[in-house]
């Protein structure tokens, strides 16, 4: 067969060239050149192999060739369900197309719906019941046999329990995949490989769920918004799990929960809620941030009825590993307890709560709780992540062992669990438990095997970015240390081992370790327990270089202390800053955290040595180093661009409450959920509002509401909007200023003076996403997110009465609390620098070092407004003076 340019176009068809091209093996630009004309001097012939594969193409269209059927053109009602379906309108969808399942096209995008909307799988399998047998589905059209081949397969692995059937659930979706390839749908070949990598990821079975997902978000789609933006950052979330890269996972599940949160999809927040709960656990994030997306997710869930699948499993066990971490055994038996006998009532697989109820009864010394627990996870009859439950159950028997006083029989309980690991292709699952089979063999006295296990640790962890682990992974190389004589190295590791732990919510572990280092002698190793030479004096005086020179300084100090180590510096971006030593140093992904007061922060590496025992005190000197050196060179916050783009420009602080708020709202960035910033009178918190707004990337504008300064009876129409003629004065139709805020946000301010009447109303915006205007006969549907500030005890208002308590949870998703000045005096001398700059233009004088003392020691009950009310009173009565002296101060601010 001749393969010129206009075969090779005729048989490529429809297809794009890189589709075209992967099928056979080579480029696009190959493709290119093929269809070249015969005289050009680009033209390509085909080689023998590439004839080959065109051979076996074409081959194959001519046997999958479909036998002649009517034309398909879906009617104005299927396209208006597909439309919504499309927008992830599901309940439009539901209303459009009834409950009607004789139409074909109609039962596959009604079964899309109740999948996509709500999880519920065996709604689909019912609504396409008539459609199971192959036979049925045969004498359809291409074009609507693809779509229900699709749904059906994912129904059928959607959930775990009874309906669950992974063979004929992967054989439907292949095919699906296959029928979508024919049609050259990049849509449809998405939404295959996404179900297939799903599917493969609920498994547990890891290599697969790479190589699928991986695959969806290659496919090429003509729009990307809507339903599809949804499910692509979910994929692209579990892909970066997958890596080991936990936070940017996290950010792409919160990118799913923006698209969900702006377009009222429930079920879309709650799957990414739960994700983002698992992820930030896995990640190291704080614990109070996990357990306020968990428990949003929970009662989301509770309102879709609690299907039964893979997210609301994950969003458990990120729940679970919080409350582990904190202690709160009442809520892992309520909430988990309850979940474990749906799960196993249902026949679905519990291996994941099982183990956290397991891991709760050991912690709480309950062993033979824990080990009923362990007997009921290996008794479990079910096929879903068996190989992931077997590699838990061992880690449970492993430490159930050790305590037990059996760390032989607990050694190979952990070789059991990373051989499980190994079979699903779990990185962490696999380094964790290397990291279990170092201390037990270390308690049973096998140095040279626990030296073994820790380097297949290290090899193991080394891209996984986890601090939690990499915490554990150093206690295991102290309690190496420990076994080998050097106690005053361990001792040092053990500790950074330790407040690593305690960053990362687990106070338990940090507890075994407190415990751990107690029983240790002081022994000094080489006397080496206190800074060498002059080292202190050194780094004090390198402050007056600047900052980089504090930092090589530390490096060289750190080098000569450790002869034959390399030392490196670096940025939170993994940035190299300083390096000293012979040995090369790479990012450290475990390293040791530091800082100064101003924001800025850096990671420690060190590479063939272990930590000095006095390293903790000599970080203490550079970070006062460095906070001299930055305040020499004029620095007043962490470096970031500062100017239009930047979201804090307006935000003068340095104090470490306020980065810790400033990084909370960084988190928000992909997030459209509702915040309520609180705070005494006078501390900011419009500010933080606007910083939320421009961190959002939200496209309208900021819309501020005094909600104490508008009158009750006109409040409904100046919040909602009014239609002319509705009420005395009105002569024009006026949008309000919900629908002013389109896109954007709406601050309502002293929200706690909201009126009763209108709380009802501005709870039904929140849940639909839709107002009312005043005289308006239909609902009009906004996009608009809200943030909330009060000065006031809101509980304490539901508690009288006199505040909604549903519109007060609806209100209060994420809290912001903006500290006091008094909490922070730190930020005094930043403030009152920046307020005169603002008042006194270039020429603004200093200030005396009696008046910033008292500044700095005063209480300040009215905050940042009464710092910059005190200054503009200085600057009205003696002009602009060059020095602010103590007398120029109020008597009142002097006598505090």
């Amino acid at each position: 067969m001749d393969f010129g340019p206009d075969e090779i176009r005729r048989l490529r068809g429809k297809r794009s060239r890189p589709r075209f091209a992967a099928l056979l093996g080579v480029s696009p630009n190959t493709v290119y050149r093929w269809e070249l004309p015969a005289g050009s001097p680009h033209h390509l012939r085909p080689s023998s192999g590439a004839v080959e594969a065109l051979l076996r193409v074409a081959g194959a269209e001519e046997e999958a060739a479909p036998a002649p059927a009517t034309a398909f053109e879906p009617g104005p009602a299927l396209r208006a369900a597909w439309e919504a379906v499309q927008g992830a309108r599901y309940e439009e969808a539901h209303r459009l197309l009834g409950g009607a399942t004789d139409d074909p096209l109609a039962a596959a995008l009604l079964a899309r719906a109740r999948l996509l909307g709500a999880g519920q799988a065996e709604g689909a399998l019912a609504t396409l019941a008539p459609w199971i047998d192959p036979a049925s589905r045969e004498v359809l059209p291409l074009q609507v046999r693809a779509p229900l081949t699709l749904w059906l397969g994912a129904a059928l692995g959607w959930c775990d329990g009874a309906s669950h059937d992974r063979a004929r659930s992967l054989a439907l979706l292949h095919a699906a995949r296959s029928e979508f390839s024919r049609l050259d749908d990049g849509a449809g070949l998405f939404w295959a490989e996404l179900c297939i990598g799903l599917l493969h990821f609920n498994l547990i079975e890891l290599d697969e769920a790479r190589r699928h997902l991986g695959a969806s978000l290659t496919q090429h789609l003509g729009n990307e918004s809507g339903a599809i933006a949804i499910w692509r950052h979910e994929a692209a979330g579990h892909l970066a799990r997958l890596e080991g890269d936990f936070r940017r996972s996290a950010l792409e599940h919160g990118k799913a929960l923006h698209v969900a949160g702006r377009l009222a999809d429930a079920y879309g927040t709650a799957r990414a809620l739960s994700y983002i709960c698992e992820r930030r656990v896995e990640a190291g994030d704080p614990v109070r941030e996990a357990i306020a997306a968990g428990e949003e997710a929970l009662g989301l869930f509770a309102a879709l009825g609690d299907p039964l699948e893979h997210a609301q499993v994950s969003l458990l066990r990120g729940l679970g590993e919080c409350w582990l971490g904190t202690g709160h055994f009442d809520e892992i038996r309520s909430v988990l307890g309850g979940a474990v006998s749906r799960l196993e009532a249902a026949g679905a697989s519990p291996y994941t709560v099982r183990e956290i109820l397991g891991r709760s009864a050991f912690r709480q010394g309950l062993l033979g709780e824990a080990r009923e627990h362990l007997a009921a996870i290996r008794s479990f009859g079910g096929s879903m992540g068996r190989h992931f439950g077997l590699a838990l159950a061992d880690q449970l028997e492993a430490e159930i062992l050790t305590a037990e006083g059996a760390p032989h029989a607990a050694a190979q309980a952990w070789t059991r669990a990373r051989g499980s690991a190994d079979l699903i292709g779990s990185i962490g699952l696999g380094g964790d438990a290397e990291i279990g089979r170092t201390e037990a063999l270390l308690a049973a006295a096998d140095l040279e095997g626990a030296r073994g296990a820790l380097a297949a640790a290290e090899r193991t962890l080394a891209q996984v970015r986890s601090p939690y682990l990499h915490a554990r992974l150093d206690r295991a190389r102290a309690r190496l240390l420990h076994a080998e004589g050097r106690h005053a190295a361990a001792r040092a590791q053990l500790a950074l081992a330790r407040d690593a732990l305690e960053r990362c919510g687990d106070p338990f572990e940090a507890r075994r370790s407190d415990e751990l280092l107690a029983s240790w002698p002081e022994a000094a190793e080489d006397g080496a327990t206190s800074l060498p030479g002059t080292t202190v004096e050194r780094i004090a005086a390198a402050s007056s270089g600047g900052a980089a020179q504090v930092l090589a300084e530390l490096a060289a100090s750190l080098s000569e202390a450790l002869p034959g180590a390399g030392v490196g510096i670096f940025n939170l971006a993994g940035e190299s800053l300083a390096h000293a030593g012979k040995v090369a140093v790479q990012p450290p992904l475990g390293g040791v955290p530091f800082g100064d007061r101003l924001g800025h922060r850096y990671q420690l590496g060190i590479e063939g040595a272990p930590p000095p025992v006095w390293l903790r005190s000599l970080l203490a000197v550079a970070e006062l180093a460095l906070e001299a050196a930055q305040l020499r060179e004029g620095a007043s916050v962490a470096p970031r661009p500062v100017g239009a783009d930047d979201p804090f420009a307006a935000i003068v602080s340095g104090s470490g409450a306020m980065r810790e708020l400033l990084e909370r709202i960084r988190k928000l960035r992909t997030s459209s959920v509702s915040v309520l910033v609180q705070g005494e009178s006078g501390v900011g918190k419009e500010l933080i509002a606007r910083a939320i707004h421009e961190v959002s990337g939200r496209t309208g504008k900021l819309v501020s509401v005094n909600c104490a300064a508008v009158p009750a009876p006109i409040f409904e129409a100046q919040l909602f909007g009014h239609k002319r003629g509705t009420f005395t004065g009105a002569d024009r139709d006026a949008p309000g200023f919900v629908r002013t805020a389109e896109g954007g946000t709406l601050f309502l301010d002293e929200v706690g003076e909201l009126p009763m009447a209108l709380q009802p109303k501005l709870l039904r915006f929140l849940q639909e996403g839709e107002i009312h205007p005043v005289g308006a006969e239909a609902p009009i549907r906004v996009d608009v997110r809200v943030i909330s500030a009060t000065n006031r005890n809101l509980e304490e208002l539901v508690r009288q009465g006199r505040f909604r308590e549903d519109l007060y949870y609806r209100i209060h998703v994420v809290p912001i609390l903006v500290p006091p000045l008094r909490e922070r005096l730190e930020d005094v001398p930043l403030l009152a620098s920046h307020f005169l700059r603002q008042l006194c233009g270039p020429a603004a004088p200093r200030i005396a070092e009696d008046a910033l003392a008292a500044l700095i020691h005063h209480p300040w009950p009215g905050n940042v407004r009464q710092l910059r009310n005190e200054l503009e009173r200085i600057v009205a009565l003696h002009g602009v003076p060059e020095v602010i002296g103590r007398e120029m101060l109020t008597p009142q601010l002097l006598g505090a």
